[in-house]
């Protein structure tokens, strides 16, 4: 990338290739709009993958193929100079301003819902002796097997008329054969042909390319490829063709709006206004996860690049549902919490195995519900993560129909680990020896996190079951809780919640068991964050815990949990946290799981990451529980007068709420979405407001901003 002027919507920081996704299909796109360039920071070219196609259940998705064009004048190939590049995540639309003397023009990029992977070309400048050549490209020798798997077979390449077809195929443990197909359209009265010789296109497998040459100043080109295989269709094959010249019969402009509304759609049901950095963001990170959410409600935690987790559905959808659910975006929400239900029955038969009740997950699952690893780790606390997730959706909608189908999957997660990881000895009840969420090499006893969730879920067991008229064990799962919460008390020294019985360092654990469960005996919330935060403290932020194998720089992930629970805390440094882990991205705003403590950033676009921002965003503008709404709890006041606002924040009981601070006023709508009275107390700054909705009703007033001074006690 020598000579590159650095794109990116975060220019200062370090580039990484956009993500342009629709659920199924995700692509890694370069600064040339395409996939023709490597990725300085992985070592990598950006391909076109499919979320669930691996060459084996454990490994990430193998790249399929790449869109690649090609500058050539009279002197041969002209290499890009500058690259300015602006993604807008409200539209899912990447421009590329590019500059390759003697050529200057402006590509548009963008994935549609239908596996259309679109490119728009206005030329600015065009030479006479001039060409634009394009390929629909294999290139597996820049990969190694140590980073990424590979197709099993070559791809095979043909034309038909003036297109290119790509005909891949996958076999051994995952089978699957596709199919890609290229065309170039142009607005004038350039020459189009399909060539294997002539004039010379770098690095190219296939040695196939459709070559453009007489455009002028002001040409337009679009460059369309459609890659489908038989796990999207069976007659995936007739679907590749149709798509690509439905392109010919309607407008660009059609397509364009078609895709563009789509997600303008998706994204308007909420929106935040507090800064540049947060609010872009905020979209991004919306965007992301409605991005690599896979059609039966799967999501990942990462993207779908070299070391990715394998591409499994792990705990972390917990975080991603949340951010889902606090900002109005139900629909996907649902079909998370929904996801369990597809793998219970395995889930059972695991259980069933080891000799235990109710329903056994394993630490990853795919994304059709079958767990991938179940007997392989001993973080049990996954299964309580389950229900909690479960739970959720309903807290937020009070959906009676959603709760039947999943109680099954709310109860026999619980069932399974107060089966076989309660013990009770002279009365003192524990959880039994299991990995905590830091993933540290040891197994502890009485682990705080697997007590909180097992304690929640006991909650949600038998609020459901009162809500759906099930018979249930009640004082047996009476005991249990009140067994349970005795030992997260005992977790307790000195006012701090530890992570495990043994105390020694903390980690996440400790702070997510202070969000979810209020109260705790013994326990000192704040001076047990303040020593989370010094022993979790890195060189330049959070992270997961020295306990952890897994020592960096900066862990975001831990800085927007933090986030969270200060929040729930009142506390504006909340902020302070948010702030700090936005740093951590990427050019286009993805964010890091870890900065390593070399310097390199790992696993870019970390989905779970996103996803705990916008449920921190979400806390920090309107804390909520069943009582009460706090407005900008996590927000220092000099931020909230520089004016700032949302829309369409949700609040557990099924509502939403808005806001917008003017001067020395905030305007606040609160709408009840839900079919019973909302009952709570709004707070902001030493205002209350008792609020009193009806079904469907909506509610506006005004709030006077008095002189405080709730600042953030932490530098910028």
């Amino acid at each position: 990338m020598a000579g590159i002027k650095v794109p990116g919507n975060f220019p200062e920081r370090e580039y990484g290739h956009c993500v342009l996704g629709n659920g199924v299909d995700l692509l890694y796109v370069d600064w040339s709009g395409s996939m023709s360039f490597k990725d300085q920071i992985n070592g990598i070219f950006g391909y076109w993958y499919k979320l669930d196609r691996k060459n084996s259940p454990y490994g990430d998705p193998v790249p399929l193929l790449r869109v690649k064009y090609c500058l050539v004048s009279g002197a041969g190939p002209v290499e890009i100079a500058t690259s300015t590049q602006d993604f807008d995540p409200s539209t899912a639309v990447l421009s590329s301003s590019i500059t390759a003397e003697p050529f200057r023009f402006i590509v548009k990029s963008f994935l549609t819902q239908n596996h259309l992977f679109v490119l728009e070309f206005k030329f600015q400048e065009f030479p006479e002796d001039g060409e634009i050549c394009f390929a629909l490209d294999d290139n597996r020798i820049t990969y190694t097997r140590k980073y990424v798997d590979r197709l099993s077979n070559p791809v095979r390449y043909s034309t038909n008329g003036k297109r290119i077809i790509a005909e891949y195929q996958q076999t051994g443990t995952c089978k699957f054969s596709g199919i890609g197909v290229m065309d170039v359209i142009t607005t004038d009265k350039g020459e189009t042909e399909i060539s294997n010789q002539g004039r010379n296109f770098p690095y190219l497998a296939s040695n196939i390319f459709i070559r453009l040459k007489g455009l002028k100043n002001g040409s337009t080109v679009y460059c369309v490829t459609c890659v489908m295989d038989d796990m999207d269709s069976q007659d995936y094959r007739e679907k590749v063709f149709q798509t690509v010249e439905e392109f010919r019969k309607k407008t660009y402009k059609e397509i364009f709006k078609n895709h563009t509304t789509f997600w303008q759609n998706y994204m308007n049901k909420s929106e935040v206004n507090i800064s540049h950095d947060i609010d872009y963001l905020y979209k991004t990170s919306m965007y992301l996860l409605k991005a690599v959410q896979f059609p039966t409600g799967a999501i990942i935690p990462s993207s779908v690049f070299p070391n990715n987790h394998g591409c499994l559905v792990y705990w972390d959808a917990f975080f991603d549902e949340m951010g889902f659910l606090r900002n109005n975006k139900f629909t996907e929400a649902k079909k998370i919490a929904e996801f369990w239900l597809l793998g219970l029955e395995k889930a059972r038969e695991n259980a069933k195995s080891l000799g235990f009740q109710g329903a056994y997950y394993g630490w990853a699952t795919d994304f059709y519900g079958y767990d991938q690893r179940a007997l392989s780790a001993n973080q049990v606390h996954f299964n309580g993560d389950i229900s909690l997730c479960c739970w959720k959706y309903f807290q937020y909608t009070g959906d009676i129909e959603y709760l039947k189908r999943v109680f099954p999957v709310i109860k026999e997660t619980i069932d399974f680990l107060i089966s076989g990881y309660i013990e009770e000895n002279n009365g003192v009840m524990q959880v039994k020896p299991c990995e905590s969420l830091d993933e540290s090499p040891y197994n502890r006893t009485s682990d705080t996190w697997t007590s909180c969730v097992i304690i929640k879920g006991i909650e949600s067991i038998i609020n459901a079951a009162d809500i759906l008229g099930e018979k249930i064990e009640l004082e047996t799962y009476k005991k249990i809780h009140k067994g349970l919460t005795s030992a997260i008390e005992r977790n307790c020294k000195d006012g701090i919640l530890f992570s495990h019985k043994d105390f020694g360092s903390l980690n996440t654990g400790s702070i997510l068991s202070l969000i979810m469960l209020d109260g705790i005996k013994n326990a000192d919330y704040m001076k047990t964050f303040n020593r989370y935060v010094d022993d979790t403290q890195e060189q330049i932020g959070l992270g997961w815990g020295h306990s952890s194998r897994m020592r960096c720089l900066i862990f975001p992930w831990a800085e927007l949990i933090a986030a969270v629970f200060l929040s729930k805390q009142e506390n504006p440094d909340a902020y302070y946290h948010i702030d700090r882990a936005i740093k951590a991205t990427n050019s286009f705003g993805g964010i890091a799981e870890y900065i390593w403590i070399h310097g390199l950033i790992s696993r870019q676009w970390y989905v779970s990451a996103h996803g705990t921002f916008l449920w921190a965003i979400a806390e920090m503008l309107a804390y909520s529980d069943f009582e009460k709404i706090v407005l900008f709890s996590g927000l220092p006041d000099d931020l909230i007068k520089d004016g700032v606002s949302f829309k369409n924040i949700s609040i557990q009981g099924n509502a939403l709420v808005s806001c917008r601070v003017k001067k020395d006023e905030i305007s606040v709508s609160i709408i009840n979405q839900g079919d019973k009275e909302l009952k709570k107390y709004l707070y902001f700054r030493g205002n209350k407001v008792q609020i009193n909705l009806q079904p469907d009703e909506e509610k506006n007033f005004t709030l006077r901003i008095k002189n405080t001074s709730t600042q953030s006690r932490r530098k910028k």
